[in-house]
Parts: C-alpha cells; sequence; structure tokens
C-alpha cells in the first residue's frame, strides 16, 4: 500500500510504469484525482483510491472502497470514513466532526505572544469545501474561496495565476 498526490499518479502514468503486482491499494490525497487520470493509471495496474481530507483531520476522511473493477469510473462520492462525519450546509459549505480532528489552532499574535483559539463551533469544523453528502459519501463539488493550502501554508491562487502571467510576459 502507499499513498500519493495526483502530480505523482501523472507522473507514473506519463512514464506508462505499470503496477507491481503486490501493489494493493494507493490512497491518492493532497488534491482532487481527475477522472481522466485515474482511468488511466488504474488502466496501468495502479489500484488508486481517490480520497478527501484536511490538515486539520489528520488526513482522511473519506476514501474509495478498494477493490473496483480496474475499468470502474472514477467516483463521485467517497465513503465516509468511520471516524468521521460530514454534513452540507444549505450553502453546500461541508463541515466535519471526527476523532482526527484538530484540537485548537496557534500563531503568532507578537513577538512573544502565542494566539490560541477552537475553530470549531459544537465539535463540528466548517470547511472552504462545498459539496454534497447523501447515501454513497461525500462528493466534493468546489471550493468557498480561490486559496489552498500547501505544506501549512495558506495558498491564494488568484496570486498564483498572477504572478505565473507576469513571468510568462
Amino acid at each position: 500500500m502507499s499513498a500519493l498526490v495526483p502530480a505523482q499518479v501523472h507522473d507514473l502514468v506519463a512514464a506508462a510504469l505499470r503496477a507491481p503486482a503486490s501493489l494493493r491499494a494507493i490512497v491518492v490525497g493532497g488534491a482532487r484525482l481527475d477522472p481522466a487520470l485515474y482511468a488511466s493509471a488504474r488502466a496501468l495496474g495502479w489500484p488508486c483510491l481517490p480520497s478527501y481530507g484536511l490538515t486539520e483531520t489528520c488526513s482522511q476522511v473519506a476514501t474509495a472502497a478498494a477493490g473496483l473493477p480496474a475499468a470502474a469510473p472514477c467516483p463521485d462520492a467517497l465513503p465516509v470514513l468511520g471516524h468521521a462525519e460530514i454534513r452540507a450546509g444549505a450553502d453546500g459549505r461541508l463541515s466535519i466532526r471526527a476523532a482526527s480532528l484538530l484540537t485548537c489552532c496557534a500563531d503568532e499574535a507578537g513577538e512573544t505572544t502565542m494566539r490560541v483559539w477552537d475553530p470549531k463551533v459544537d465539535g463540528w469544523l466548517e470547511t472552504e469545501d462545498l459539496g454534497r453528502v447523501g447515501p454513497s459519501g461525500v462528493e466534493v463539488t468546489g471550493r468557498v474561496s480561490d486559496s489552498v493550502k500547501v505544506l501549512g501554508e495558506t495558498v491564494v491562487l488568484g496570486r498564483v495565476d498572477d504572478r505565473l502571467r507576469e513571468w510568462a510576459a
């Protein structure tokens, strides 16, 4: 078993590498796994299991079921793992309650001061993700904002686009 991010799956597919027969599953997280990339990887024998999670949940809270036929399409909804609950608000924003959920947040509030707070409300963490929750699991459909966390740092994707355009000009 292994865990990869979509960029690594892309590299395996681009190199046309076949999966070793002993590999049972690859949990793919960190970003959405594109359905076309999923299909290409599965055709090469890579047993990819798309997952959904956050840094604040200590990794995944929903993961595709193992054992899907190689030709099965990329699942839209991911089964929620037993330690977690996910709900969607009226606006589609996902909230999570889980045994693996963070206890608190902390940051520097000054040179010698630390600010500590609990972002949960009644045990639920409201995420920046939009989606639907149904009998087959959670389907993530988008984001509330254009920011994501990369290695624990908030990255505003619009700024990245602006910088890329500057460099390309």
